[in-house]
């Protein structure tokens, strides 16, 4: 009785580990874009230097919102990716455990195997 009852905790777990790497899943597809701020427009002053660090200073922004962008897409690729694999795992640990039989092996005794055994050897 008992190692049915294990076996049933165990379908349990793995069941739960299934749902888990499915909302793994749903969270890497549906997982909102950070919001980075915006630009401002073109503007242009009286002096030259002026100018150019406005523009050093708007191209570095748009740099820290081009890595953004890359990083939020490794975290969905990594997020759906990570729960594929669990529910995979999830679900090769329980059809095995699924396919285990509940049969007792017997173990040989010692005249049995020694039969086996003469009976496997040539005759004189």
């Amino acid at each position: 009785m008992k190692g049915k009852n294990t076996k049933n905790v165990k379908m349990a777990v793995l069941i739960i580990g299934i749902i888990a790497g499915a909302l793994t899943v749903i969270f890497g597809i549906f997982l909102s874009h950070p919001s980075v701020g915006g630009f401002g427009e073109t503007k242009a002053f009286g002096a030259d230097f002026y100018t150019e660090i406005y523009s050093i200073t708007k191209a570095t922004a748009q740099n820290v919102a081009d890595v953004v962008d890359i990083i939020y897409d490794f975290a969905r690729c990594l997020l759906i990716s990570l729960g594929v694999f669990e529910i995979l795992f999830f679900i090769y640990k329980l059809v095995s455990i699924y396919n285990e039989s509940d049969t007792v092996k017997i173990k040989k005794t010692e005249y049995e195997e020694v039969k086996e055994i003469e009976n496997e050897l040539p005759e004189i």
